[in-house]
């Protein structure tokens, strides 16, 4: 049972402005992968997907501000926090509601830095200590091999 999940496809966010969202994801290093309009009742819907650090994100134009329902967060792992966070402070985007990186007391420590995007979505960026990297690591190298003997089973070149 739900084993035809492949990762996440893509994360939405609703904007009143989908060319300052598009403008903002590419000065932090989104790329956009494809942009659409989509007729409504209301007129046309601006539509885009934005590559994120390997996450899609689908920018939907909305006609009226949400108040709520945007989308709370996401969250990107790095593997140097700092120097993240120079980055797109470089760019000129000073969004950060706080001025300082946070080691959380939740997760076994980690530590993370939030940016605001135009609509008001949170960033997270978190970077994990070593021994949390390497977990996460070992985590993802037996998955990787329990789906690739899964697939020589279902290929029957295990018996």
């Amino acid at each position: 049972m739900f084993d035809h999940y492949q990762g996440l496809a893509h994360i939405a966010i609703r904007t009143l402005d989908v060319e300052k969202s598009i403008e903002f994801y590419e000065k932090i290093g989104g790329k956009v992968v494809i942009a659409d309009i989509l007729g409504t009742d209301k007129g046309d819907k601006l539509m885009a997907m934005v590559d994120f650090a390997g996450i899609t994100i689908e920018l939907i134009q909305v006609f009226e501000p949400v108040e709520a329902g945007i989308i709370p967060h996401f969250a990107i792992y790095v593997d140097n926090l700092l120097d993240v966070v120079m980055e797109i402070a470089a760019t000129g985007i000073t969004s950060f509601p706080t001025k300082r990186i946070q080691r959380l007391k939740v997760f076994d420590g980690m530590t993370n830095w939030i940016l605001y995007g135009p609509s008001g979505e949170e960033i997270e960026f978190v970077q994990l200590e070593v021994e949390q990297l390497l977990e996460l690591k070992q985590k993802r190298e037996e998955q990787e091999l329990f789906e690739q003997f899964k697939r020589q089973l279902e290929q029957g070149q295990i018996k």
